[in-house]
C-alpha cells in the first residue's frame, strides 16, 4: 500500500541522516571492491528535477504530500496537495499533463482534479511566481488502468461434488482441488496450459471439501475430513502420494492448513468439543493438540501467516463476534476481538509482512473487514456490497488485495485495494457457488467456482508490467561490510523514510563470535537469517565478518510502517512486477555479478546458512520493458548500473533468488 505522500516517519534522532548523493570515503572489504569493478553495461547518476528559476527571487513552492496518491487513468480524481508556498499558484501538473482544474485553499493546500493520463507514476508539481516545485517521492501519483477480467471460462471437471479450492506453489503454477461425486479427490492444474481433470484417489473417504497448501516450490499437501471423522491428506513431491489417514480426530469441521515457511505446515479444525485443534508438520507429523476456545466456535477456523514463524487463526464465535488465536514462538489466545456481529465465516489474507486483513459478511449482507498492522487492530470497516456466502480474498501484489464474492444476484462481484478500495463491482460471471480466489504473484489473480452444470469454471486477470524508474538515492556503504544496511537505507529513502546505516546495524544486531573454519571452509558461525554475522569492519575472505539476510531487514522495515516481503525462490517476473509498481527490491548476489556456487555452515542455533565469499546486497531501482533491462544501485560505490534482464536473471541465482521488496 504505497504511501509516498507520508511525512518522514518518527524514528530516533540517531537514526536520521540526509540521503547521500556522493560516495563516502570507505574502507571496502575485498567482496565489495569486486563489486565496484564488476562489469555492468552502464552507470548513471541519480536524477532530480531542477526548480524553475524565479527572476524575482521568490521561493519556489514545495510539495510534501498528495492524497490520495492513486487514481484512474480516466481522470477525475480529486487530490489534496499539501506543502508550502502555494499562494498565487498558476499551474498544477500531473507529470506532463495539466490538472483538469485546481483551487488554492491556502498557502499550504491545493485541491486539484486529475485529467486523463496513461497508466504509471508521475510527479505532481505546483508552479507559482517563485518557480516550480522540485520533484520527490512525496509528490508521486499513480494512474491505474481499470482491471480487465478475461471473462468466465469452463475448464471441465464435471460432475463436481463440492466447491473447488485452489493453490499456487510458484509463478505460472496453479492446482485446483475438489471432491468428486464419488467422494474422492480430483484436481486440475495449470502449467503452460490447463491439464486434467485427474482422479487422485480416496474414493469414498471424503466428508468435506479438500483444502490445499504449499510450503515451497513443487510441494503441495491437500487435507480433508474423512468419512471416519479423522484427518486425511494426499501430497505432491515430484509425484502424488496417498491418500492417507493421519488418524487425528475426530474432526468437527473441515481442516484448514497454512504454511509459515519451507517445510512447515499447520492444520486447524474445530474439535468435537467446539474448540480449536491442530496438527503440524516439521520433518514429521505431530499432534493433535487442543488450543483452547472450547465451545466458542460457530464456523470453521481460517488460518493465515504474515511471516516466518507467525500464524493467526480466525473464526466466528458463538457470541457472533470475531475470535482468534495466534502463534509467535508459542500459542496465545483464544481471544475475542469484539468485532461483529458476523453473518458468515471470517476469511483472512496477508498482503505483506506484519499485515492481516480479515473479511466477512455482515448481518446487513455487506462486506466488512478488520485490519491488523504495526498499529494493532482496527475496524470493523464496512466496504459495502451485497454478499451471499463467504468472501474469497487473495493478494496479487505486495500491499494489494482482491476480494471476490457471490452477490445477491447470484453472480460474482469483487472489490480491490490499491491504496484505497475501488468499491464493489460486478464481474458478471455466474451463476456461481462459493468461489476460491488465488494468486501466483506478479499481479495475476484467478477465481474458481462450480457452475450450474457442476463443472469447474474460472475467470482471471493479469496486471501489465510497465517501465518505471524508482527514485532510489545514490547511497554508498558507510562500513566495510554493511552493504545490507546501505541497501535498506536507500530503499527506505525511496519510500520516504530516512534512517542511518549505523541505526540499521543496531537494529539488526550482531553475532561477534568467531567462525569455526576447517580446511578453508566455515562449518560453524552465526545465524545470518537472524542477525548480522561477524564484525562489520571485518573481511569475508578472512572469515572475520560476513553479513545478514532478509528476515531482519524485513522486520526493521515493517517496524517503520512499511509493507515488506522477503524470501527466496522469487521469480524474475515477480520482481519486474514489483518494480513496475514502484517498489524497490533488495537482492542478494555475489559481488562479481556472476552466478557462483554456495557452501553451507551450521549456525550456533542449528540453522543452515548458505554462504559465498563475495556475498553482496544491491537495490533494484528500475525496469525498462522496451529495452529489456533492469537498473540497480550498487551500494559498494553508490553508482547505478544497468543489466539486460537475461544477465540479471543469471547472476541473481546465487542465493536462490533471494529478495526483499519494500513498499
Amino acid at each position: 500500500m504505497t504511501d509516498n505522500g507520508r511525512p518522514i516517519r518518527d524514528v530516533p534522532d540517531s537514526a536520521r541522516t540526509a540521503a547521500k548523493g556522493h560516495a563516502h570515503g570507505l574502507r571496502l572489504a575485498a567482496a565489495c571492491l569486486a563489486a565496484i569493478a564488476a562489469g555492468a553495461s552502464a552507470s548513471v547518476s541519480s536524477e532530480a528535477a531542477t526548480p524553475t528559476p524565479s527572476p524575482s527571487g521568490a521561493t519556489a513552492p514545495t510539495v510534501s504530500g498528495v492524497s490520495p496518491d492513486v487514481g484512474a487513468t480516466a481522470g477525475g480524481t480529486a487530490v489534496t496537495i499539501t506543502g508550502s508556498g502555494f499562494s498565487g499558484a498558476s499551474r498544477v501538473q500531473f507529470g506532463s499533463v495539466a490538472a483538469a482544474g485546481f483551487t488554492v485553499a491556502s498557502a499550504m493546500s491545493i485541491t486539484a482534479t486529475s485529467a486523463p493520463a496513461a497508466a504509471g507514476t508521475v510527479d505532481v508539481t505546483v508552479t507559482t511566481g517563485g518557480g516550480t516545485s522540485v520533484t520527490s517521492p512525496a509528490d508521486d501519483f499513480t494512474f491505474v488502468a481499470p482491471e480487465v477480467w478475461t471473462g468466465a471460462t469452463e475448464l471441465g471437471g464435471a460432475p463436481m461434488g463440492g466447491s473447488p479450492h485452489a493453490i499456487s506453489w510458484g509463478y505460472g503454477n496453479l492446482d485446483v482441488f475438489w471432491r468428486g461425486t464419488d467422494n474422492g479427490l480430483w484436481h486440475m492444474w495449470y502449467s503452460n496450459g490447463w491439464h486434467g481433470p485427474q482422479f487422485l484417489g480416496g474414493a469414498g473417504t471424503m466428508a468435506s471439501d479438500p483444502y490445499p497448501v504449499s510450503w515451497g516450490p513443487g510441494h503441495i499437501d491437500v487435507f480433508w475430513k474423512g468419512t471416519d471423522g479423522n484427518l486425511w491428506h494426499a501430497w505432491y513431491l515430484g509425484g502424488w502420494y496417498g491418500p492417507q489417514s493421519l488418524g487425528d480426530g475426530p474432526l468437527g469441521s473441515a481442516p484448514h492448513p497454512v504454511s509459515w515457511g519451507v517445510g512447515h505446515i499447520d492444520v486447524f479444525w474445530e474439535g468435537a468439543d467446539g474448540g480449536l485443534w491442530h496438527a503440524w508438520y516439521l520433518g514429521g507429523w505431530y499432534g493433535p493438540q487442543a488450543l483452547g476456545g472450547v465451545g466458542t466456535m460457530a464456523s470453521d477456523p481460517a488460518p493465515v501467516s504474515w511471516g516466518v514463524g507467525h500464524i493467526d487463526v480466525f473464526w466466528k464465535g458463538t457470541d457472533g463476534n470475531l475470535w482468534h488465536a495466534w502463534y509467535l514462538g508459542g500459542w496465545s489466545g483464544p481471544q475475542s476481538l469484539g468485532d461483529g456481529p458476523l453473518a458468515g465465516a471470517p476469511q483472512p489474507v496477508s498482503a505483506g509482512y506484519g499485515h492481516i486483513n480479515v473479511f466477512w459478511r455482515g448481518t446487513d449482507s455487506a462486506l466488512v473487514e478488520a485490519v491488523y498492522s504495526s498499529d494493532g487492530w482496527s475496524g470493523p470497516i464496512g466496504l459495502g456490497g451485497s454478499v451471499s456466502g463467504d468472501p474469497a480474498p487473495t493478494s496479487p501484489l505486495l500491499g494489494n488485495i482482491e476480494v471476490v464474492y457471490v452477490g445477491a444476484d447470484g453472480l460474482l462481484w469483487h472489490d480491490d485495494y490499491v491504496d484505497g478500495w475501488s468499491g464493489p463491482a460486478d464481474l458478471g460471471d455466474g451463476p456461481a457457488t462459493q468461489p476460491s480466489a488465488v494468486s501466483w504473484g506478479s499481479g495475476h489473480s484467478e477465481v474458481f467456482w462450480e457452475g450450474t452444470d457442476a463443472g469447474l469454471w474460472h475467470d482471471w486477470y493479469q496486471i501489465g508490467i510497465s517501465s518505471r524508474t524508482i527514485p532510489v538515492p545514490a547511497i554508498s556503504m558507510g562500513y566495510p561490510l554493511d552493504c545490507e544496511a546501505a541497501a535498506l537505507e536507500a530503499a527506505l529513502a525511496a519510500q520516504g523514510t530516512s534512517v542511518s546505516q549505523s541505526w540499521l546495524l543496531g537494529q539488526f544486531g550482531a553475532d561477534l563470535r568467531s567462525a569455526v573454519v576447517v580446511r578453508g571452509n566455515v562449518i560453524r558461525w552465526g545465524d545470518a537469517w537472524a542477525t548480522f554475522v561477524g564484525n562489520v569492519y571485518g573481511s569475508e575472505p578472512a572469515f572475520t565478518g560476513y553479513g545478514v539476510y532478509w528476515p531482519p531487514l524485513e522486520r526493521v522495515a515493517t517496524s517503520l510502517g512499511h509493507y515488506a516481503s522477503g524470501g527466496q525462490d522469487w521469480t524474475a517476473q515477480d520482481v519486474y512486477m514489483q518494480l513496475s509498481e514502484g517498489h524497490p527490491v533488495i537482492i542478494w548476489i555475489d559481488a562479481s555479478f556472476q552466478a557462483v556456487g554456495v557452501r553451507w555452515w551450521t549456525a550456533w542455533d542449528g540453522a543452515a546458512v548458505p554462504y559465498a565469499v563475495g556475498e553482496h546486497a544491491v537495490v533494484l531501482s528500475g525496469i525498462d520493458v522496451q529495452a529489456g533491462t533492469v537498473r540497480l544501485l550498487n551500494v559498494a560505490n553508490g553508482g547505478f548500473d544497468t543489466f539486460t534482464m537475461a544477465r540479471f536473471d543469471s547472476f541473481w541465482t546465487t542465493f536462490s533468488d533471494m529478495a526483499l521488496v519494500i513498499d
